[in-house]
């Protein structure tokens, strides 16, 4: 029963929430990738600039719990919306997605500074950045209709 209340939640509010579906699963599946024991920063000279900021584990770890936890709770937006839960939902959305700017940005700005011809990052990331401001923006506004129907309902 449970899982078929997720199934309905997650399609009933994908349409809405499908960049933020798609950037944390990119941040989550990075950090998959970077904790695996490869040292990926140490073979592809376009990552160095990522080394400068922060070791390949910080990055790993940092994008993966990010990601996870905007997937748990955009997997809990819609499904739980008779709960506590739904009142801050769009809250934690919103931190998420501010959260991955930083990634986002990181990324940017490592991959720039250190390829001797950034283009293909320059072509991607930067990108991502702003699409996730818009994810901020959308959030803040969920966030904002929350609490607003908090406030205004009868007993409160």
């Amino acid at each position: 029963m449970i899982i078929l209340r997720l199934a309905r939640g997650i399609h009933k509010h994908f349409p809405a929430r499908r960049s933020e579906w798609a950037l944390g699963a990119m941040l989550f599946s990075l950090g998959a990738i970077l904790l695996h024991p490869d040292n990926l920063f140490d073979s592809t000279p376009l990552y160095h600039g990522l080394k400068l900021i922060a070791s390949e584990k910080v990055w790993g770890w940092g994008c993966f719990l990010v990601g996870f936890v905007r997937l748990i709770a955009l997997i809990l937006n819609g499904t739980f919306a008779d709960t506590a839960y739904s009142r801050w939902s769009p809250h934690v959305r919103g931190a998420m997605a501010f959260l991955s700017c930083f990634f986002w940005a990181g990324i940017t700005i490592g991959i720039f500074y250190a390829a001797d011809h950034p283009v293909f990052g320059m072509g991607i990331f930067p990108f991502l950045l702003a699409l996730e401001l818009t994810n901020i923006h959308q959030a803040l506004t969920d966030a904002g209709a929350a609490d607003r129907d908090f406030f205004d309902a009868p007993g409160t």
